[in-house]
């Protein structure tokens, strides 16, 4: 089939922003022993942007339908990299389908240049195996650890917020007995995916 048509693009990065941590245990406020340094910082530049995800439909039972997630941002170009301060790992993500987590099967980052500019531009493709989940369309949620939650497939507390989404099919596999009493009594197993639970 035709790839799907791609979601809404992603809002733009907010800018950086820094909060001050604050620690409070049994009413007693925590002082900061590193002053000022008792700051978070939610950076842009550690943000991750959503673009798409194909296929849009499967199910875990053909197959373990492989689902690819591209995405945007400050990856580093291998896992090595990213751990020397290159920029995110694509390899450790992790990939939910609804509040399901579904194993990664793989991780390729290429690396091209902004039209008209000489800035990089990193994208990602993270691939997953569809897993058993109910069926019906559920939001794709992509946490890229240590930074966090991507830009159009936020989980956790903001999966509503995700702009890619995946529809598990309904599949039957096999009907057993295949055949029985005229007048009912027979208990029939329809087997197959997409069920729930």
């Amino acid at each position: 089939p035709p790839p799907p048509n791609p979601p809404p693009a992603p809002p733009p990065l907010p800018r950086d922003r820094v909060a001050t941590v604050r620690v409070r245990r049994n009413n007693v406020r925590a002082r900061c022993a590193a002053a000022p340094d008792c700051t978070f910082t939610y950076a842009a530049s550690l943000t991750a942007v959503a673009l798409a995800v194909f296929p849009a439909q499967g199910s875990h039972l053909d197959a373990g339908t492989e689902i690819a997630i591209s995405l945007a941002g400050p990856f580093a170009a291998n896992a090595s990299a990213a751990g020397a301060g290159g920029g995110l790992d694509a390899s450790a993500a992790r990939v939910f389908f609804g509040g399901v987590e579904c194993p990664v099967s793989g991780a390729e980052v290429a690396v091209g240049f902004e039209p008209g500019t000489n800035a990089a531009r990193y994208e990602a493709v993270v691939r997953a195996r569809a897993c058993e989940f109910a069926a019906g369309s559920v939001a794709v949620s992509v946490l890229l650890p240590p930074a966090g939650w991507v830009l159009g497939a936020a989980g956790g507390d903001d999966a509503a917020n995700s702009a890619l989404a995946f529809e598990q099919l309904v599949r039957v596999s096999g009907v057993a007995p295949s055949a029985g009493s005229w007048y009912g009594g027979t208990r029939v197993t329809v087997s197959g995916a997409g069920f729930g639970g």
